[in-house]
């Protein structure tokens, strides 16, 4: 079994990524539609549906893909503009994920 780097994550997304800007810098990353644990705004949780980015953590030069990348955060994807309100690297350090809503 081949074993990937850090360097190789972004040939995953080159052929079905969509493009991503967040201010000076772009990278490639899967979007989808999860179920979550939604704060309606009150304090209670309820269960609804969010839209995930995945995006490779660093470029092939070992640099960060989108370096700032935070909560309150204004990215586009695709060329629609969404708000983050939640990023988390995944364990493997590949990969990132960016959880996103319409502003």
């Amino acid at each position: 079994m081949p074993a990937f780097g850090i360097g190789d994550s972004s040939i995953f997304f080159a052929d079905m990524g969509l493009p991503v800007v967040f201010g000076a810098y772009s990278a490639k990353g899967l979007l989808d539609i999860a179920s979550a644990d939604l704060d309606d705004g009150s304090g209670m949780i309820i269960k609804g549906r969010t839209r995930v980015l995945t995006f490779p953590t660093m470029t092939n030069t070992g640099s960060a893909s989108l370096p700032g990348l935070r909560k309150g955060s204004s990215l586009t994807v695709d060329g629609t503009a969404y708000l983050v309100t939640w990023t988390n690297p995944e364990d493997d350090g590949l990969t990132s994920k960016a959880y996103l809503e319409m502003p």
